[in-house]
């Protein structure tokens, strides 16, 4: 099925840990340009909170706490794949303020910390609401 990321931005038409497809709406760019839009433009668009709004608020109406879990490892995808560190931020952001009792989010959000950002200190509150939200959880 199908999502959208920031109705008149981009269309999301499939998104797993691996990969995201995306297809970027014309309108976004207006009816005065004949152009393609730039690499740059895309890239700010995308780190953009205002775009993912409503695929998260699809998501999240969709696939309820589980949608918490599918925006973290969206974020890992869009960190680790495709090296976009600032759309990765902005999305694991969402997921938090979104689902802040989420102890998958936090098993996420500590592991980058722990491990990708080479900021430990900061882990151990995230692993410690994912251990109490799922205490026999052998992750």
């Amino acid at each position: 099925h199908k999502l959208f990321a920031s109705h008149g931005r981009f269309r999301l038409l499939f998104a797993n840990g691996g990969y995201g497809v995306f297809q970027l709406q014309k309108d976004y760019l207006g009816a005065e340009s004949e152009s393609i839009a730039q690499p740059d433009q895309i890239a700010r668009a995308l780190g953009e909170s205002s775009t993912w709004s409503a695929y998260v608020d699809e998501c999240a109406a969709q696939q309820g706490d589980v949608c918490g879990a599918r925006l973290v490892e969206f974020a890992s995808m869009w960190f680790h794949r495709l090296q976009r560190p600032v759309v990765a931020k902005t999305l694991r952001r969402l997921a938090l303020q979104r689902f802040p009792q989420n102890p998958i989010v936090h098993y996420y959000i500590g592991r980058y910390l722990d491990f990708d950002a080479q900021r430990p200190q900061e882990s151990g509150e995230h692993y410690e609401a994912a251990v109490h939200g799922m205490p026999d959880n052998p992750v």
